[in-house]
């Protein structure tokens, strides 16, 4: 893909930013959250990129919960936390695994 007749999408995940956007949705994810813009501009993953336009893809928030720093809120959010962790090792709370029900040859 040279740039003359490439969809923003395409363009992005095949060269331009092929190492951050993997996939054609993570591109097309980066277009509509203006992350991945066409000279400066918001742009549609189907948008025509042509020789000359300036790509800018923005890195993503880092995503960081900060733990309360009221003493009874920390301690409610470890509660949480703690349960989740628990529910999610006790094997009793999953549903049962998925039977075959029917298999062709």
């Amino acid at each position: 893909t040279d740039g003359r007749d490439a969809q923003l999408r395409r363009f992005a995940t095949a060269t331009a930013f092929a190492d951050d956007l993997v996939t054609v949705n993570a591109a097309n994810i980066a277009c509509r959250a203006g992350r991945l813009r066409v000279n400066g501009l918001k742009s549609s993953g189907a948008r025509r990129v042509a020789p000359g336009d300036r790509l800018t893809l923005a890195r993503p928030p880092e995503r960081r919960t900060d733990l309360p720093t009221d003493v009874d809120a920390a301690a409610r959010w470890v509660g949480k936390r703690q349960r989740l962790a628990a529910a999610l090792r006790d094997d009793a709370r999953h549903a049962p695994a998925l039977r075959i029900l029917f298999e062709d040859d």
